[in-house]
Parts: C-alpha cells; sequence; structure tokens
C-alpha cells in the first residue's frame, strides 16, 4: 500500500529570497546571538516567526520556519564559498583578468554574517605561514651592558646545523649454522 507523497512546494523566487535576506538583516541580533539571560530561545523563535510572516506575505507558497532556516543556511554557505573563491582569486598570480566582483546579495549575507564567519579570526597565527623576519645583532636596541659591535653584519646567512645523528635498531648477533644448513649449502 503506497503511501500518499508529499507535494513538493516550488522554488523560492528572487523575491522571496530578497524578503528573507532583509527580514534576517532587521533581526539578526536575536537570530544568532548567544543564548542567555536576555535573549532566550522563545525570543528566537519569535524573530523567525516574524521572518516567515514577512516572507508568506509577499508569496503565494507559505513557507514553514523551518524551510526558511534551511534556505537561510544554504544562502549562507552561498555566500561563504563565493567569498572565499573571490579571495583566493585576488591573492593569486600569474596575470590574467580580475576576478568578477561579487553581487550586491552576496555582499549583503556576508555583512550579516560578520567579518568572523567569512574571514576567520584577525589575528590568527597560520603556522604554514613564514616566520617574521628575524632581528640581527645590528638592528637590535643596544643596552648599556651591551656594547654595540665593531663588526658589519655578516651578508652570508648561518651555516646550516649538521644533520641529526641515526638511531639505528641495535643489531641481533649472527646465527650459529647447523651441520644440516652447512651441508645444504655445499649441495
Amino acid at each position: 500500500m503506497a503511501s500518499p507523497s508529499k507535494k513538493r512546494k516550488r522554488n523560492f523566487t528572487e523575491e522571496e529570497i530578497a524578503i528573507l535576506i532583509e527580514e534576517v538583516e532587521v533581526r539578526k541580533k536575536v537570530l544568532f546571538a548567544s543564548f542567555s539571560t536576555s535573549i532566550t530561545a522563545v525570543q528566537k523563535r519569535q524573530a523567525w516567526e516574524s521572518v516567515r510572516n514577512g516572507v508568506n506575505a509577499a508569496s503565494a507558497a507559505r513557507r514553514t520556519v523551518d524551510e526558511l532556516k534551511k534556505k537561510w543556511s544554504d544562502i549562507n554557505t552561498s555566500a561563504k564559498k563565493l567569498g572565499a573563491e573571490f579571495r583566493r582569486k585576488s591573492g593569486a598570480t600569474g596575470g590574467g583578468p580580475p576576478p568578477p566582483p561579487l553581487d550586491e546579495r552576496t555582499l549583503l549575507v556576508m555583512d550579516i554574517m560578520g567579518v568572523v564567519a567569512v574571514e576567520g579570526v584577525e589575528h590568527y597565527v597560520d603556522t604554514l605561514e613564514e616566520e617574521p623576519e628575524q632581528t640581527t645583532p645590528a638592528s637590535r636596541p643596544t643596552t648599556p651592558s651591551q656594547p654595540p659591535s665593531p663588526l658589519p653584519p655578516s651578508p652570508l646567512p648561518p651555516p646550516p646545523l649538521p644533520p641529526p645523528p641515526l638511531l639505528l635498531p641495535p643489531q641481533r648477533p649472527a646465527r650459529r649454522q647447523t651441520m644440516s644448513a652447512t651441508k645444504n649449502q655445499m649441495l
């Protein structure tokens, strides 16, 4: 016995998406804030219901809060991907034309998300980046207890460090041959 299938709603229109982004922007402080004594789950639910009412007022299709949350998540993910691709292409070398600018909707969504969500934590040290320049003895400020060096800094880099010693596993003592092994070798 086949169960009746749920009828699929039509895709979001550009107008619905634009209204969704506007409504989320107006209520972003409540929708994306951490729970606290001033921001409760009830307030967040009411904010999403207000977003739903705004979208449904201009749409023939009746959208639920869960559908709007899913659509916002999809829009958010898409904007992050486009922003990351734009930054990657902008920093690329090799000539060629610059990447096309991001559209207004993507920029607005990135603005709603905030800098940390888009670009990451500021002042984060990437371990793959080169280390900052080391100061040379001549560029260091001198203290009264340390006289300045009369020699100019060497233009040559310091010699490389010797390789670490190889640590080999202990050797097994040689096996004693038996009479039968010696006979097999002779044949």
